[in-house]
C-alpha cells in the first residue's frame, strides 16, 4: 500500500496555483505594468529649473508646454502684464456735444484781441481805417443776429482784459447803432460805471448815455448824480468822457437836460491834478454845452460862464469860448 506524500510547503497548493493564473490573466488584460516616472520628473523638473535660471533646458520645457496644449486642448493662462486689446469702436460712447460756439458763428476772441490792440495803437481811433472796418464788421454780425449779444456781454467777464476791452468797445458801437438791443442789460452798464478798470468805465459812460432814449426817465433819474460825479475830478480823462457823453445823453432824453447842464457847470469848481488840467476839461465843457444849448430852457447861465473863459490860461479853451460866443450870441440877437 503506497502512502500519502506529505504536504510540504515547497508543494504548490491548488488553490494558490489558481489564485496565481488567475491573477496574471488580469494583469495581463490590464496592459503592461507603468513603469517608474520619478527619474523623469526630476528630469524635468530640473529643465524647469534650468529654464529659469536662463541656463540650457530651456527648449525642452517649451516642448512639454506645448505638449500639455496638444493634449488637453486649452492655452495655458495669459499673464496679467499683458496688454489688453482696445474696446471696439462702436461700443465707445458718443463725445458730448460741445457747448462752446464756433467762432464763426460769434465774435471770436482772436478778433476781439485784434479790435482790442488796433484801438490802443492810436489816441484817434477814427484815423485807423482797418479798426474800423473790423468793428463794423462785427457788430454787423451781432445786429444782423441778437442771438449773439449774449456771447459778446459774456466777454465781459472773459479773463483776458482784451477780450474784454474788445467786447466792452463792440457793445458801444452797437449802442450807438441800435440802443434798443441793450436796454434789458441796463443794470450791467450802470454797475460798470463804477468797475476798476478805465476802460471799461469809459465805455460804460458812453453806453448808457446812448441808452437815453430807449430808456424812461426814472432810471436815468436812480443813476444821474452818479453817473455825473465824476466831472467834479480828479481824473481828467474820465471827467471828459463823462462831459462829452452827458451831452449826448441830454440829446437822448431833453427831459433831463436842466440836470445834465448842472453837472457839467460843476467843471468850474472841479478840482483836478493840475491847474492846465482843469482848463483842458473846460474847454470839453463847452463844446458840449454848445451840443445842446438849443435845448436849454435858460440859457443865460450858460452864456455867463463861457464869457468867463475868453480870459483863460490855456488858449485852446479861450478860441472856444470865443467862438461859442461868436455863434450864440448872434444867434441870441436875432431872436
Amino acid at each position: 500500500m503506497i502512502s500519502r506524500a506529505t504536504k510540504t510547503d515547497d508543494t504548490p497548493d491548488k488553490n494558490t496555483a489558481g489564485k496565481k493564473k488567475a491573477g496574471k490573466k488580469s494583469a495581463a488584460k490590464k496592459g503592461p505594468a507603468k513603469k517608474s516616472t520619478g527619474a523623469k520628473k526630476n528630469t524635468a523638473k530640473e529643465r524647469v529649473d534650468d529654464a529659469k535660471a536662463g541656463r540650457e533646458g530651456s527648449a525642452p520645457v517649451k516642448k512639454a508646454v506645448a505638449s500639455k496644449k496638444a493634449v488637453t486642448g486649452k492655452k495655458p493662462p495669459a499673464s496679467t502684464d499683458a496688454p489688453q486689446p482696445a474696446a471696439a469702436k462702436k461700443d465707445a460712447a458718443p463725445p458730448a456735444p460741445s457747448s462752446r460756439p464756433k467762432p464763426a458763428d460769434v465774435a471770436s476772441d482772436a478778433n476781439l484781441v485784434r479790435l482790442h490792440q488796433d484801438l490802443l495803437k492810436d489816441a484817434d481811433t477814427r484815423t485807423r481805417p482797418e479798426t474800423l472796418e473790423l468793428r463794423e464788421k462785427l457788430c454787423r454780425r451781432v445786429v444782423r443776429s441778437p442771438e449773439r449779444l449774449e456771447d459778446v456781454m459774456s466777454g465781459l467777464e472773459h479773463d483776458s482784459l482784451a477780450v474784454k476791452y474788445g467786447c466792452s468797445s463792440l457793445l458801444r458801437m452797437i449802442s450807438d447803432r441800435k440802443p434798443e438791443m441793450l436796454v434789458d442789460h441796463w443794470k450791467e452798464f450802470t454797475k460798470q460805471l463804477e468797475s476798476e478798470t478805465s476802460y471799461l468805465r469809459w465805455d460804460a459812460i458812453s453806453i448808457v448815455a446812448n441808452l437815453a432814449g430807449a430808456v424812461n426817465k426814472r432810471r436815468l433819474d436812480t443813476i444821474l448824480e452818479r453817473y455825473l460825479e465824476p466831472i467834479q475830478g480828479p481824473v481828467l480823462v474820465t471827467a471828459a468822457n463823462t462831459i462829452g457823453a452827458a451831452a449826448r445823453l441830454a440829446e437822448r432824453q431833453p427831459k433831463v437836460a436842466s440836470e445834465v447842464v448842472d453837472g457839467i457847470l460843476q467843471v468850474g469848481r472841479a478840482k483836478y491834478a493840475t491847474p492846465d488840467c482843469k482848463d483842458i476839461a473846460i474847454g470839453q465843457a463847452i463844446t458840449a454845452l454848445g451840443s445842446i444849448y438849443g435845448q436849454l430852457d435858460d440859457p443865460a447861465r450858460v452864456l455867463r460862464f463861457v464869457r468867463r473863459q475868453r480870459d483863460n490860461k490855456r488858449a485852446a479853451t479861450q478860441a472856444k469860448a470865443e467862438r461859442f460866443l461868436d455863434r450864440h450870441e448872434k444867434l441870441k440877437k436875432k431872436a
